[in-house]
């Protein structure tokens, strides 16, 4: 994959890719799901994967409310501490990267493209990932730990561009991924040209579950599509149009008919009047 930076005939000026951690560098639901067998099971309580799934797209004390109604002997902090201390552990142990995007993210640096990861895991997990990812691709990351508010709102967004020294009109010239609707939010009033990453009819798409831990998500993820979307023009319209596509699909919705709203497939984002 080749990337240029700087203006072109395609008046392509790309300043920065901003990066969601779950579901579009990473895919750690089965770390999650392995978390919550494993506390169930030695604490006296009973889960299985079905319930692991209808936990979709609710927060971690939710969850754990719901093992604890299912014997789990725990308290609800007890558990969700486990929980996230479980998938912290293997984490750090190997980070479960969707394939192809180590490539893309070699390509933007060798482009001179900033990568910046914008998610609302805590510190150290952030830091986690940037330490096993190819050395030097990224410029820094914007984390639950830090004192901006959390997506849906575009701050954490805004301060990745910040720290990057692009001001806020500037925006629409930087492109931001994700796979949650809380962070497509987040990243278009951020003015930021958004990309929805695709996502199989059979995922969930998760939302966060703590103002510190993102379990934004896609199970058995297709190849990476970021070459395709990097291809595309970032204009003054704010939007970034997969070129394979000449319509947007809704996914369906899961077989349980739960979980919150789907991205649609190679969907289009328009940022608000407001912003252009």
């Amino acid at each position: 994959m080749a990337v240029s930076n700087g203006a072109g005939d395609n008046g392509l000026l790309l300043k920065a890719v901003f990066w969601d951690m779950d579901g579009t560098l990473i895919d750690s639901e089965p770390y999650w799901h392995e978390g919550e067998l494993k506390i169930a099971a030695e604490h006296g309580g009973y889960w299985d994967e079905d319930l692991a799934w209808q936990g979709s797209g609710t927060p971690v004390p939710d969850v754990a409310r719901r093992m604890v109604e299912h014997g789990c002997q725990l308290s609800i902090e007890e558990i969700g501490k486990g929980m996230i201390d479980y998938v912290a552990q293997k984490e750090f142990e190997r980070i479960p990267w969707i394939a192809g995007v180590e490539d893309v993210l070699r390509s933007l640096a060798a482009a001179g493209v900033p990568s910046m990861l914008v998610t609302t895991s805590p510190r150290h997990l952030a830091q986690n990932l940037v330490d096993q990812a190819p050395a030097g691709v990224f410029a820094g990351f914007v984390c639950g730990d830090d004192d901006v508010a959390k997506k849906p709102s575009p701050e954490p967004y805004l301060e990745a561009g910040r720290r990057l020294g692009i001001a806020p009109e500037d925006m629409r010239y930087c492109i931001a991924i994700e796979d949650s609707m809380s962070g497509l939010r987040s990243a278009v009033a951020s003015g930021a040209t958004t990309i929805g990453r695709p996502v199989s009819c059979s995922s969930t798409i998760r939302t966060a579950r703590n103002s510190h831990r993102s379990r934004d998500m896609t199970a058995s993820p297709p190849t990476y599509l970021m070459p395709m979307c990097v291809s595309a023009s970032v204009r003054e319209s704010g939007r970034c149009v997969n070129p394979a596509s000449e319509k947007s699909q809704r996914t369906k919705a899961s077989a349980t008919g739960r979980g919150p709203e789907k991205t649609p497939r190679n969907m289009k984002i328009k940022k608000p009047a407001a912003v252009e």
